[in-house]
């Protein structure tokens, strides 16, 4: 059951990164139908709770050296996939990757701990 809500409350929040994202800059673009933001933020979901602790455990020294900046530069990474190959998203500039991957990580940061508790 807390895999779920795990699972449940990173979906919201990467649907809801993605949608701020969408809304406040110019450079991030996702379909205009309701089944492909949710299937953006299903693939972003499924490499941030499957692939991201993979390689955060790898690179846990060097993440403690960079005081968590190598972190972001994972999160940056796994957005940066996703862009790639999923077709509902659309990221034109590296500056639109790096504020996107700043609303997300500020998102999973602080909301995640609290959504945790919800479910």
């Amino acid at each position: 059951m807390k895999l779920i809500g795990n699972i449940l409350a990173s979906f919201v929040l990467s649907l809801a990164g993605l949608l701020i994202a969408q809304n406040a800059l110019d450079g991030v673009t996702l379909t205009s139908s309701i089944s492909g933001i949710a299937l953006t933020a299903l693939l972003f979901t499924l490499i941030y709770i499957l692939v991201l602790p993979i390689a955060r455990f790898i690179f846990k020294p060097f993440i403690i050296l960079t005081f968590g900046l190598l972190s972001f530069v994972f999160n940056a990474g796994a957005l940066w996939i996703l862009d790639i190959y999923a077709t509902t998203l659309t990221i034109d500039s590296l500056s639109a990757l790096v504020y996107t991957t700043g609303i997300l990580t500020l998102l999973h940061a602080f909301l995640y701990p609290l959504l945790r508790r919800l479910w």
